[in-house]
């Protein structure tokens, strides 16, 4: 559903009668349009919004963190935008669960695991 001034990724919409958005598929998000509320568009403005889709679109999905020796917290740096999922895989290949997660900055996550060390993988997904 399009509300005036926004573009939904993934959906397509006509702007002005003439040019057509079509899908981007990035995953969900909104792509803000200045405009006014009858949805008329300028050509600049169409541009910012093909700048962002660029922008989103360059972002990674995925990074996995490898910690390679027992911790009873991992503190991980990432690229991903927002707070992304997470799945920790121990070393013997089982699921890990933290008994915390917590996002202390952007780009950074931390996991707790109380007070047995472990060691894996954490792998994560963004937007």
């Amino acid at each position: 559903m399009t509300t005036a001034g926004e573009i939904i990724v993934g959906e397509t919409i006509r702007v002005a009668g003439e040019v057509e958005v079509g899908r981007v598929g990035i995953g969900d998000g909104v792509i803000v349009v200045p405009g006014d509320p009858d949805g008329d568009v300028t050509q600049a403005e169409l541009d910012a919004v093909a700048a962002r889709v660029t922008a989103l679109e360059s972002q990674p999905y995925a990074f996995d963190f490898l910690q390679p020796l027992p911790s009873t917290t991992w503190l991980i740096t990432h690229p991903l935008l927002g707070q992304p999922d997470v799945r920790v895989i121990g070393t013997d290949g089982r699921r890990l669960y933290p008994q915390r997660q917590t996002y202390p900055l952007p780009g950074q996550l931390r996991l707790d695991f109380g007070s047995r060390p472990v060691a894996g993988t954490a792998h994560l997904k963004g937007m």
